[in-house]
Parts: C-alpha cells; structure tokens; sequence
C-alpha cells in the first residue's frame, strides 16, 4: 500500500530521497574522517618524497624540478652515486 512508486505519490518520492541522503552523509563521513590532511605544502613535501624514492632506487634526477630547484641543489646531489653524471633520468645498472 505505501511501497515505494504506489498510490501514494509522496511516499513514493520520500524512500528514494531518504536512501540518497544517507548515502550523501555516509560518504561525506568517510571523506572527513578517512582523507588525509591535505596543506598548502603538501605538493613540495611529496615532491621531496618521490625524488628520495628515485634516488634510492638508482636514477639520476639532476634534471627534474623547475630551474629555481636545480639552481639551489648542490653538485654532490646532482652527481651519482659512482661518480658519474648521467643526463636525465637514466637507470644505473
């Protein structure tokens, strides 16, 4: 008698609405509770992160990063690990 989409056209409209607005705080919850904080910082910090992985790994990023960030960085990072200077990101075997 009161299912949704029967003679009654205002319950029939209130069960979608009510399964959707739970959903939309149900995920609004989880995006709150469960995303990282993200600051006006967070792009440099990762930046720094990613460089540390590839060098740990064995490439050369001398050349990566905007001109200002290869500018500041000094020559021993720049250099590999046996002294060689590899142009771009070239892998070390």
């Amino acid at each position: 008698k009161n299912a949704p989409g029967g003679a009654d056209s205002t319950r029939g409209g209130q069960d979608p609405f009510f399964v959707s607005s739970s959903l939309c705080l149900f995920s609004a919850a989880l995006a709150y509770f469960m995303l990282p904080h993200i600051g006006q910082d967070t792009i440099r910090t990762e930046d720094v992160k990613f460089r540390e992985y590839l060098e740990g790994k064995g490439w050369d990023t001398g050349r990566m990063g905007s001109r200002e960030f290869q500018q500041g960085r000094s020559l021993e990072s720049m250099d590999g690990l046996g002294g060689e200077k590899a142009v771009g990101l070239v892998e070390k075997v």
